[in-house]
């Protein structure tokens, strides 16, 4: 993991103000870590497909998902890790736990990908609604989430990151 002291931080900031792009960082092996803004989400598939990263089962859409959640899901437990936060356990904080649904006849349950209290969080590349059988999962969960927020990469457009709030029930 390549972090930035105080002082590399802030030269960085410097460079990025005046000339508009990001100094080259390197890891602790030697390896240059460069952002590529016209690396898109396709690039990216056919990149890691052909690295033999990505192993897909019915779709390579499907194997990329499982790909960016893997990842999503280790990256949210070692910043929860850093913080002193538990994400594990059945605290308010949760990265990839069960949340069951005891409400019908058969025990299932949901899965988001991290909880934060009474909020349900799933970073997806495809768009969800309240229609959406996963999301309305979520608000069925014993959990009863107040929302659920979608996240999905800012390439996607302006509308990447939003919030499905919990339907009124009716009286």
């Amino acid at each position: 993991m390549t972090t930035l002291v105080s002082g590399d931080r802030h030269r960085s900031f410097e460079v990025w103000l005046r000339t508009g792009r990001l100094p080259s960082f390197h890891t602790a092996d030697g390896l240059e870590l460069k952002f590529n803004p016209y690396h898109g989400l396709q690039n990216v598939r056919f990149t890691l497909l052909k690295a033999g990263q990505l192993t897909p089962r019915l779709s390579d859409q499907e194997a990329l998902g499982n790909y960016v959640d893997q990842k999503l899901r280790r990256n949210l437990r070692v910043r929860y890790a850093q913080l002193g936060i538990d994400s594990a356990g059945g605290g308010p904080v949760r990265v990839n736990r069960r949340e069951n649904i005891s409400s019908g006849s058969d025990l299932t349950y949901r899965r988001p990908d991290a909880r934060v209290n009474d909020v349900a969080f799933d970073v997806t590349l495809t768009r969800k609604t309240l229609g959406t059988p996963q999301v309305r999962g979520f608000f069925d969960a014993d959990l009863r989430p107040s929302s659920v927020v979608i996240i999905r990469p800012r390439q996607i457009g302006a509308d990447h990151t939003y919030i499905i709030p919990r339907p009124e029930t009716k009286r």
